[in-house]
């Protein structure tokens, strides 16, 4: 069972707009992030922005909203849905997408990280049906991350190298 208990009240995620895109640049260019990603060179927005608005990937913001489904007090972090090649491999020899959670400086280290992305999860699946394979590839140096996805229900099936693969299984609907 995926739950979190610890997932604060007003959570919510919402598609990335073009206003967002400075934000999530900023936080994809950290210095943390860079560090624990496979790709650690700083980009440029004109770098970066094709892949925010790449019609067949999603990006979610996930912010903390006042009570009563306000307005954001606080933008804390984007989880983006990456499709996959059907000729590259993956965890599961089907096509699918990959999976990548980065918060905010300012929201790391408050327990948001599992919250965000099972609500980005829940998210992605109620758009898309039938159930695509969802996989993430973390690197053994990053045991923030290794947690973050075994709490919102991936499991670690492949190692390799530096990387460890998961894969999201679905919890069966009854």
């Amino acid at each position: 069972m995926v739950s979190c208990s610890t997932a604060p009240d007003g959570l919510a995620v919402r598609p990335v707009t073009p206003a967002d895109f400075d934000q999530v640049l900023a936080w994809r260019n950290d210095a943390h992030t860079r560090a624990m990603s496979r790709r650690s060179q700083p980009l440029s927005l004109d770098q970066y922005q094709p892949e925010m608005e790449n019609p067949e990937a999603l990006f979610l913001i996930a912010e903390i909203r006042q009570s009563g489904g306000g307005s954001p007090v606080e933008a804390i972090g984007v989880v983006r849905f990456d499709p996959l090649p059907s000729s590259e491999p993956t965890v599961s020899e089907k096509p699918g997408f990959e999976v990548g959670i980065n918060l905010a400086p300012s929201a790391r280290g408050r327990g948001l990280a599992a919250p965000v992305l099972i609500a980005a999860v829940a998210a992605f699946r109620s758009v898309n049906t039938p159930r695509p394979f969802l996989h993430a590839e973390i690197r053994q140096d990053n045991p923030a991350s290794q947690r973050c996805f075994e709490r919102a229900g991936f499991r670690r099936v492949r190692q390799e190298a530096a990387d460890l693969y998961y894969r999201f299984d679905y919890p069966s609907e009854g």
